[in-house]
This record gives C-alpha cells, sequence and structure tokens, in this order.
C-alpha cells in the first residue's frame, strides 16, 4: 500500500513541477496536449491517406509535424499558437 501512496504522490510531485516549469496551469496543459494530440492525429490521416494514393496529401502531414515541433520549441513555457494558426 506504501508502494502505492508513494507512486501516487510521486507522480503528483512531478506533475506539479512540469506545470511551474511550464508556467501553465492544469487546464491550460490539458488544452495544449489535447491540441497537439489532434493536430498529429491530423497528421498521421493525411500521412495513411498520402501512403495509399501517393498524389493526395503530399505536403499535409510533414507540414502539421513541422509547424507542430516548431511550436512546441518555440517558447519555454509552452504558452503555444497552435490553436491560433492555421495548421493545414
Amino acid at each position: 500500500m506504501n508502494t502505492i501512496i508513494n507512486s501516487y504522490q510521486n507522480i503528483c510531485k512531478e506533475s506539479t513541477a512540469h506545470l511551474k516549469e511550464k508556467r501553465q496551469s492544469y487546464c491550460s496543459h490539458l488544452y495544449h496536449a489535447w491540441g497537439y494530440s489532434f493536430h498529429c492525429m491530423r497528421a498521421s490521416l493525411a500521412l495513411l491517406v498520402h501512403g495509399v494514393v501517393p498524389a493526395w496529401c503530399k505536403t499535409t502531414g510533414s507540414t502539421i509535424v513541422v509547424r507542430l515541433a516548431d511550436d512546441m520549441t518555440e517558447q519555454p513555457s509552452y504558452e503555444s499558437t497552435v490553436t491560433k494558426r492555421d495548421l493545414k
């Protein structure tokens, strides 16, 4: 039982430290993480389509991935603009 409690406390401590490091609230972090996840799914779908029909979505997947990478590394606080950008 102590192991479970210690694991939970460690997860809470690490999560709190991560949020402080990124200067985000829990809700802001969740919003941005889910936004990135959504765009990753879009990129994945575009790449699946491109794999089947090479004439379609020629640059869509890679463009989304590059923009996400730029957005994630642009600002150390992860106060991103991913939801404001037009990721096509």
